[in-house]
């Protein structure tokens, strides 16, 4: 059976203030181009990880497109679970995905527990783990058996001190799932151990700058043959088209005056008690720009 692995779509009508384009309408590009690889390609079953949509609530007229685009596309069931994305106040009722999944037949979400979608004729069972919850266990070790999950599992730490998330090759040798595909790590990689997947597609979007490396890509899998994957890129273009580089620049000088400033404020031994008077005295002291003195200020407003 052909199965395409998808990203977390974040299907939204609401633009990233990073992005310089239409944000909608590219993100509308890629979701049809997406549809339409899986039926150019034959595909059986349409996996996605969670995330499925941005925020609870989305605009009714991107509803209705989104309605109209799965339904053109009927033929292909898609198999979803719930990332934090998709909830509200982490609560599936009153969401867009709920709604959607009412409207459109053609969309399956799972939501844990002992739910499973099965192909009895192909003999493949999608087991799901929704966000913040656990690993079902696998019911018939005869079947080829599938998990979704909105979980951060990682192939290397995406900052230093990273201790929230899982290890692929450890969560792939732990969970005995011919084929895992998993979301909430917006970087793409995949993972493979003893004749067993494990698909992280990363994001469908760059929906911010420090994203302007990043290529999004699905997967095509077919369950009798799970060597032979094909990994697809979706169309992009230049980073220098969408996003406003300079400002990357700009955020990155600003990040590292930051990090200076906070070891600077560490290594200070003679403070008093009022903090508000200790930074100033350090401004003062330290010759710290007004610019980088407004960026402290502004975050910690309401903090103290």
């Amino acid at each position: 059976m052909k199965i395409l692995c998808l990203p977390d779509l974040h299907l939204t009508d609401s633009k990233p203030r990073e992005r310089l384009d239409d944000y909608t309408e590219t993100l509308k590009r890629k979701f049809e181009f997406i549809l339409d690889t899986a039926t150019e390609r034959n595909c059986e079953l349409i996996l996605q990880p969670g995330d499925f949509m941005d925020s609870p609530t989305v605009s009714y007229d991107f509803l209705c497109w989104l309605i109209n685009t799965i339904k053109l596309h009927s033929d292909i069931p898609i198999v979803t679970t719930v990332g934090q994305h998709d909830l509200r106040y982490r609560n599936y009722e009153n969401t867009a995905l709920r709604t959607l999944s009412y409207s459109c037949q053609e969309l399956t979400v799972l939501k844990g527990g002992d739910e499973c979608f099965q192909f009895v004729r192909k003999k493949n069972k999608v087991y799901a783990s929704p966000f913040n919850t656990g690993i079902p266990e696998i019911t018939d070790n005869g079947q080829f058996n599938i998990l979704i999950t909105h979980r951060m599992i990682i192939q290397e730490k995406i900052w230093s001190g990273q201790e929230d998330a899982e290890p692929s090759n450890l969560f792939l040798r732990n969970n005995k799932f011919n084929l895992i595909v998993s979301g909430d790590n917006h970087q793409s990689f995949y993972q493979s151990y003893k004749g067993r997947y494990l698909f992280n597609c990363g994001s469908m979007m760059r929906s911010t700058i420090a994203q302007t490396e990043h290529k999004p890509f699905i997967v095509l899998f077919d369950t009798d043959c799970p060597d032979n994957f094909e990994i697809i890129y979706i169309p992009i273009v230049s980073s220098k088209k969408v996003f406003d580089l300079q400002r990357k620049s700009d955020k990155k000088e600003s990040n590292a005056n930051l990090d200076a400033f906070c070891k600077g404020l560490s290594q200070t031994k003679e403070m008093g008690l009022v903090i508000d008077d200790n930074l100033r005295t350090y401004y003062k002291e330290n010759k710290i720009e007004t610019e980088l003195i407004k960026t402290i200020e502004e975050n910690m407003n309401g903090t103290f």
